[in-house]
């Protein structure tokens, strides 16, 4: 469930550098160097936040597939 969401969450990311980039076309022709200001700006913020979800796997790489032995059955069962 952990991993859906990050993978979720960088879908999100990517979807919302599609919407700029077509938000852009839009406004290009009202004040271009607005638009691209705006469209590199999301884009380096959409980098940034991609990169900040780098941190959410961290866990997911130091625990491995060994992380569930901490729970019993009971509990791992309750979890999905």
């Amino acid at each position: 469930m952990f991993r859906a969401g990050i993978a979720l969450h960088l879908l999100r990311v990517l979807l919302n550098v599609v919407a700029e980039v077509i938000a852009f076309y839009l406004f290009r022709r009202v004040n271009p160097l607005v638009a691209a200001i705006a469209l590199r700006c999301a884009v380096v913020g959409a980098a940034a936040e991609s990169l900040d979800m780098l941190g959410s796997m961290l866990p997911l790489q130091i625990g491995g597939a060994g992380a569930l032995a901490a729970f019993s059955a009971a509990q791992r069962d309750a979890l999905s």
